[in-house]
């Protein structure tokens, strides 16, 4: 059965077990990451948004498996079906994209030479920056 999170609630207890399991309509897990006991190598890390009005949908997610970042930019257009997606894959990539110790706090941050993103978190809302050279060529 599902389970509905509602509160505030930590993700992990501080042995590295999962407290809380479930899904909800607001950040509310608090994820720490000096509590997860993965090893960095194997972690896995995502933030991604998607935004949309009755004409185009937007999708933006960095994410990180290990030692290996993708950046994924989607830009849809409802009204001729229209589907553009650019991904960049970084191998070998351990800390180059910054990554916030929770959901509730910081910023997701990763720049090269073709893509350069930023998820920032204020106290009040969330501004998306992404500039992708070439992006759908």
């Amino acid at each position: 059965m599902q389970n509905e999170i509602t509160a505030d609630a930590n993700l992990f207890s501080p042995d590295g077990s999962v407290e809380a399991v479930g899904w909800g309509k607001q950040p509310y897990l608090n994820y720490d990451k000096d509590f997860c006991k993965i090893p960095s190598i194997k972690l896995s890390e995502r933030d991604c948004y998607y935004i949309h009005n009755e004409e185009m949908g937007l999708y933006l997610a960095v994410a990180v498996y290990g030692m290996t970042a993708q950046i994924t930019a989607t830009l849809i257009n409802f009204d001729d079906g229209i589907i553009n997606t650019s991904t960049v894959v970084k191998r070998f990539a351990t800390g180059s994209v910054k990554m916030p110790l929770s959901s509730k706090n910081g910023d997701v941050t990763y720049a090269d030479n073709r893509i350069g993103i930023n998820f920032a978190n204020t106290a009040i809302k969330r501004y998306l920056k992404v500039d992708f050279i070439d992006f759908a060529d």
